[in-house]
């Protein structure tokens, strides 16, 4: 059987990081203003909650509620990045054609 590599990590108690993919579900927004009592209650409970954060700069938040396990970002908001600011400038270059 092949080796679980983030049920070691959890295991050895040592922090985990993933990317969230995109989803239409309205909760999302929801469920970002309740993070630091759902941490909080998760920690308490046991649970090793698993927060997204867009960018590094986030972790410290975080990481200071007890935190260790994280998802980096959401792809669908880093394509539109891509499409709207690298696809703006090669319209611009393009359109010196």
């Amino acid at each position: 059987m092949k080796e679980n590599k983030i049920r070691q990590l959890l295991k050895e108690n040592k922090c985990t990081t993933s990317t969230r993919i995109w989803s239409t579900w309205p909760f999302y927004t929801e469920a970002i203003g309740a993070t630091g009592n759902f941490v909080k209650t998760a920690l308490k409970f046991g649970v090793r909650p698993r927060c997204e954060v867009l960018k590094p700069e986030e972790l410290q938040y975080y990481i200071d509620l007890g935190v260790r396990d994280f998802s980096l970002g959401d792809e669908f908001k880093k394509l539109r990045e891509l499409w709207v600011d690298d696809g703006t400038k090669m319209a611009e270059i393009v359109s010196k054609l």
